[in-house]
């Protein structure tokens, strides 16, 4: 068995930006490799030579405590033995959503310099050290308490552990409040607050973690702002599949919460999403419901089959939740139904089988990234059929292969175009867990650290290069469920009982 510090990823570590911030702050300072705080404060404006030592990359970088949201900074002049040290992380300050950006930088040879951005820079140096220790330990109190009062989840390497920590707390930190944001700058877009998989994903994440009480709280935020009386998500382009996981969701939280006042607060959204789900069903002479499968192919209406998986999936659950056992019943029907629509359409002159991701039959994909069309299955369509849970062992076996066998893998990463988009590989992870493939699963769970985050914050984007020679790049921006992959299979992880 390998672990995380043995393994070693098959291609260059990623470097590009993070970001500081609170639980409820609007800012979020984007911090660059170069230590720069984007619009907020350069320490080579302070050390002069401390852009030598970026250009000639003489500098190391990480996060406090190997995990809290305040990052440092450790320069080394290249033509001497200076070295310069930077601490920076951000505090709530007033009015609400505001910070405070504190920075120290401890130049040797020279006394600290302390900073407390937006209100006072630089102050008194003998003064305001103390202050920014007392904010520092402040932080790191907050985030110990987090931790101390979770489920507790271990990882045989204490790097592990503190990558899964780090990656909880900047999804936290993401947020202003109880109110989403999918990621920060492009991400941090209006038209993208309301993606319902990065309240799905969060929410999941905190029930696992043993924050049930706090899950809840996200949830009903969201379910008051971004889900209308008429049960629709206030988003774009909400797929059926992400209505059928939130669904499910509701009756995960209804289980792992002691009292369930709350679950009456949300019960008519629920109800509504409900009736129109099974109207759609209904409707179909298939059996089967057409719609929308992702955003960014919202106009590629058509008969999903992870769709129409999650959909039944999530009523099933719900169903269960409220003690309906006939309409649990009437789930597993369908079950059958979407089977025998996926059997009909299998191409099996191929080994392993092509199960088409719509209710058609079609050419094999020669290659998992030859078309958008392919590409799209081989990272998400495809990705959510197997972590519904409805389909055979063997069927999940032969997408988990066909994916493997024509491209659709690289270094351990969902190869979606010429670059990698993990956010949704949870989905796979979730199937391989199922299945029993415990190596398989901890192989995805550090071939997205090592390769799909930055090693030195954990901070994990959308999608990234995969160019084999320097530095990769985010190709798209940082974004939470991306963020959540890997305290999420961490915590699957110990459920189960697998070491990691």
């Amino acid at each position: 068995m390998s672990s995380f510090a043995s393994y070693r990823h098959e291609l260059p570590p990623v470097r590009d930006y993070t970001f500081l911030g609170t639980e409820n702050s609007v800012e979020k300072p984007i911090v660059r490799p170069s230590g720069e705080i984007w619009l907020w404060f350069d320490p080579a404006d302070h050390v002069a030579w401390i852009r030598k030592a970026v250009e000639a990359e003489s500098f190391e970088w990480g996060l406090a405590d190997g995990y809290l949201p305040a990052v440092t900074y450790t320069w080394r002049d290249p033509e001497s033995d200076r070295t310069c040290e930077m601490t920076a992380f951000a505090a709530d300050r007033v009015p609400p959503g505001a910070i405070h950006l504190y920075v120290r930088l401890a130049e040797s040879g020279h006394q600290p310099r302390c900073f407390r951005l937006r209100d006072l820079a630089p102050i008194d140096e003998a003064a305001f050290d103390a202050a920014f220790e007392a904010a520092l330990q402040a932080l790191r109190d907050h985030w110990t308490r987090f931790f101390d009062e979770a489920t507790a989840i271990s990882a045989g390497d204490p790097t592990l552990l503190n990558a899964c920590k780090a990656s909880l707390i900047r999804a936290l930190i993401t947020f202003t409040g109880k109110h989403p944001h999918y990621g920060v700058r492009s991400y941090a877009a209006v038209q993208d607050e309301g993606f319902p998989p990065t309240i799905i994903s969060l929410v999941n994440c905190l029930v696992d973690w043993g924050h049930a009480e706090l899950a809840r709280d996200y949830l009903l935020y969201y379910f008051d702002r971004f889900v209308t009386d008429a049960g629709r998500f206030d988003y774009y382009g909400p797929s059926l599949a992400e209505y059928g996981q939130m669904l499910s969701l509701v009756g995960k939280l209804a289980g792992a919460v002691k009292e369930i006042e709350w679950l009456a607060a949300i019960a008519p959204k629920c109800e509504r999403i409900r009736e129109w789900l099974w109207a759609e069903r209904e409707r179909s002479e298939s059996g089967l419901i057409a719609g929308v499968p992702e955003a960014d192919t919202r106009a590629e209406v058509d008969v999903y089959f992870h769709n129409n998986a999650w959909v039944c999936r999530g009523l099933r659950d719900l169903a269960r939740v409220l003690g309906r056992p006939g309409e649990a019943e009437r789930c597993e029907a369908w079950r059958g139904v979407i089977l025998d629509a996926i059997a009909a359409v299998t191409d099996r002159s191929t080994t392993p089988a092509f199960i088409p991701p719509v209710a058609r039959k079609m050419k094999p994909f020669a290659s998992m990234t030859e078309s958008g069309f392919a590409s799209y299955t081989n990272y998400r369509y495809w990705l959510e059929l197997l972590s519904s849970g409805i389909l055979m062992s063997e069927q999940m076996a032969g997408v988990v292969e066909y994916r493997r066998a024509h491209g659709g893998i690289v270094a351990g990463m969902t190869a979606f175009g010429d670059h990698a988009d993990n956010w949704p590989i949870a989905e796979y992870t979730r199937a391989l867990l199922d299945m029993g493939r415990a190596d398989e699963f901890r192989t995805v769970l550090y071939a997205h650290l090592a390769g799909h985050t930055t090693p030195q914050t954990w901070t994990a984007y959308e999608q990234v290069s995969t160019n084999t020679d320097g530095h990769r790049k985010a190709v798209a921006d940082y974004c939470v469920p991306a963020q959540l992959v890997a305290p999420r299979l961490l915590a699957w992880a110990n459920q189960a009982g697998i070491a990691v």
